[in-house]
């Protein structure tokens, strides 16, 4: 699929990763419909993004119909996107993220929209796998949200096989890149400790910070995004985006300091859900989908840096 001159529905358009892949198709042509209820998304972000898009505010879990009609594509990020926020309120996280999937594939279904790309979670898998961790692992989440990305994943698949909606799931390891926040307790853990080194503030580490994380950057998850997309009869496949390599929370602690000067750090309990290790096989994904992660860690850190320093 040509996404020039197409009409392509972003849920979660206004948020971190949304307002990029908006952006990304609204740069090749495509006539690009957001929907986004600004819970944490910011209509900020589409500051500057050229082309034909238009924005609604609404929720994926109410009549979003009315928007979609004559759609050719739905990329479908609108969720709780945050495991903290889950364990808190399960019933929030599974309104959001299972009602929210079901009611945009039923949209899809009604109004003959042929492709959705969904944005899953590595946290579908758990703690109990094989690191690296490839797409063939037992699924066994730690937490409602993994549970609920993952009951996305079924519904995407069952649609494929029984409605023909050309579905594909990624499974997002840790993305980091601009217009991440790092002003929200449940913000991503780079975005967190930029802004916290920016302020002077102490570093909180949950845990012993010797959890690793695969760190992959937004502007790498907008080209799966867009390889997804124009790839056809992926039927409900499901691939890991990441970068196949991994570093501890106290590693990263270190290369934040060698860019801002030495920080306070304050260690706190773990919290419940998160993930012990965690790094993508990411073969399936290069095979099939093209693949190739660009942006590194210290690369990305350094801009992101200069971003946040520039902003305050």
């Amino acid at each position: 699929m040509d996404l020039s001159s197409k009409k392509v529905v972003v849920t979660g358009g206004c948020g971190f990763i949304g307002s990029h892949i908006v952006e990304r198709a609204a740069g090749v042509g495509a006539e690009v419909i957001i929907i986004d209820n600004l819970i944490s998304g910011r209509e900020e972000n589409l500051n500057g993004i050229d082309g034909n898009i238009t924005f609604h505010r609404a929720s994926v879990t109410e009549d979003i119909e009315k928007y979609m009609t004559g759609a050719d594509l739905i990329f479908h990020l609108a969720a709780n996107v945050f495991v903290a926020k889950s364990v808190e309120d399960p019933h929030y996280d599974a309104e959001n993220n299972i009602k929210g999937i079901l009611n945009v594939l039923e949209c899809a279904r009604k109004l003959d929209i042929p492709k959705m790309v969904y944005s899953s979670s590595s946290a579908i898998y758990g703690d109990d796998v094989a690191v690296p961790t490839d797409e063939n692992q037992p699924i066994s989440p730690s937490s409602p949200y993994g549970v609920s990305k993952y009951v996305g994943e079924l519904y995407c698949r069952t649609y494929t096989d029984l409605y023909g909606i050309d579905t594909v799931a990624l499974r997002y390891f840790n993305v980091f890149g601009p217009r991440q926040t790092g002003d929200n307790p449940y913000s991503g853990v780079i975005a967190i400790f930029i802004q916290n080194a920016l302020d002077k503030k102490p570093l909180t580490i949950y845990g012993d910070g010797e959890q690793s994380r695969d760190f992959v950057g937004v502007r790498d998850v907008v080209e799966a995004n867009i390889s997804s997309a124009v790839k056809p009869n992926l039927k409900g496949e499901a691939f890991n985006i990441g970068t196949g390599s991994s570093i501890t929370i106290n590693k990263l602690a270190d290369i934040i300091e060698s860019m801002a000067g030495k920080l306070e750090r304050e260690y706190a309990p773990a919290r419940k859900g998160d993930i012990k290790c965690s790094t993508a096989d990411i073969s399936r994904a290069q095979k099939v989908l093209g693949f190739s992660p660009t942006v590194s860690l210290e690369g990305g850190l350094e801009e992101l840096f200069k971003l946040y320093q520039g902003k305050s």
